[in-house]
């Protein structure tokens, strides 16, 4: 505690007494964006749930190739862009869907395997579930993927009163499947824009 006088006029004065405050101490970075810390061992689903946190970019630092397996569906409520290296792949473990784009959020994904999403919803893509989102795709594998309603991607979206389209929108640029896949890798899209190139 520390005490200050103030004279105010000869007649009077007044003290205040002011709190002291603690030391600023600076905030340490976040570790979030880089899933990983060399190995494949880091590059866990505890990892990409950090890393996912803020949105922004995440990439992977595991050392090479490595598949990270979550046991729950990876929900996207900021604007968030993926970069798998082409050495990542992100799998459902053939028991939940990979990842749900909330409305209004941009996510993008590119050179990234999303494996083995598997939804129960009846309207539910076992890779990407977009729900009135804004999602591009670029240079991604999905594979083994299964779902009610689009096997690796279902969208949707809506029309305003003028027949344009308001959020649901996908652009898709070289979307493989491994050979002898069938509609495991399909995209749905209701009521929402979709453009695969």
């Amino acid at each position: 505690m520390r005490v200050m006088t103030i004279g105010l006029t000869a007649v009077a004065a007044v003290t205040v007494t002011l709190p002291l405050l603690p030391a600023f101490t600076p905030r340490a970075a976040l570790a979030s964006g880089v899933v990983g810390t060399g190995t494949a061992a880091s590059c866990t689903e505890v990892a990409l749930n950090t890393a996912l946190t803020f949105g922004g970019t995440v990439t992977f630092n595991c050392g090479g190739a490595a598949t990270i397996t979550v046991t729950s569906t990876k929900t996207i409520s900021a604007d968030t862009t993926i970069d798998g290296g082409s050495l990542i792949t992100i799998s459902g473990g053939n028991s939940v869907g990979v990842f749900s784009v909330n409305t209004g959020v941009k996510f993008t994904v590119q050179n990234l395997t999303i494996a083995n999403g598997n939804s129960t919803a009846v309207h539910g893509g076992g890779g990407i579930a977009s729900y009135f989102g804004t999602l591009t795709v670029t240079n991604c594998i999905f594979s083994g993927n299964s779902a009610g309603g689009g096997g690796a991607i279902y969208n949707v979206g809506s029309y305003n009163n003028y027949g344009n389209f308001i959020y649901g929108t996908v652009t898709v640029t070289t979307l493989e499947r491994p050979a002898g896949q069938i509609n495991v890798a399909k995209a749905d899209h209701s009521r929402a824009s979709m453009t695969v190139s």
